[in-house]
């Protein structure tokens, strides 16, 4: 049987980032959170870690949210000019 290994390591040598486990299913529980770091033999964090990420989740979603009407609303009141694009001219053989 395999010992568990601290989860800060298992952070550092994976690049684990909590926050992908909630991009994947936001409705996850720390329950379903445990028992995926059991299977990859981790020790899990506390219930209050898990809460404090939860919470930093919910908090830049409703940031990106945010700014994301505000880059709609402000695309549609500024109109783009384009400007023609320039005709290269073609290099002409030598003639010899």
């Amino acid at each position: 049987m395999k010992s568990n290994i601290s989860y800060n390591l298992f952070r550092n040598r994976k690049k684990f980032n909590p926050l992908i486990l909630f991009y994947q299913n936001k409705e996850i529980t720390y329950e379903e959170f445990k028992e995926y770091l059991n299977s990859r033999h981790v020790e899990s964090p506390g219930e209050d870690y898990f809460n404090r990420v939860k919470h930093t989740f919910f908090e830049k979603s409703t940031l990106q949210k945010k700014a994301e009407e505000v880059d709609v609303v402000e695309k549609e009141d500024i109109i783009e000019e384009s400007k023609p694009k320039r005709k290269r001219k073609r290099k002409t053989k030598n003639e010899n």
